[in-house]
């Protein structure tokens, strides 16, 4: 397992009562934190000796009261389009 935390600002939502209810930016990331989001994957499988499964804290923690929803607003078509211009197409 790898663990990357992404450095996110956040907005508390009108009317919030508690840091739980916050939003981040939009866009979520920019074109750099993409691509070098993409660059550690491909640098973290090609140590592990195959392809790792990423996951994020809002699909891992899904269901769970009060758990993490970060990161917010992540494109998995950005990460995808720079893991391509990494490695190329899937064939």
């Amino acid at each position: 397992m790898v663990h990357i935390e992404t450095v996110q600002p956040r907005r508390f939502l009108p009317g919030a009562t508690s840091r739980g209810q916050t939003e981040g930016p939009k866009p979520g990331f920019t074109k750099e934190q993409y691509r070098m989001l993409a660059a550690l994957y491909v640098y973290a499988s090609a140590r592990a000796g195959l392809w790792l499964i990423p996951a994020q804290h809002n699909t891992v923690d899904a269901g769970i009261p009060d758990a993490h929803d970060d990161p917010q607003n992540f494109e998995l078509k950005h990460f995808a389009n720079e893991l391509e211009k990494l490695v190329g197409k899937p064939r």
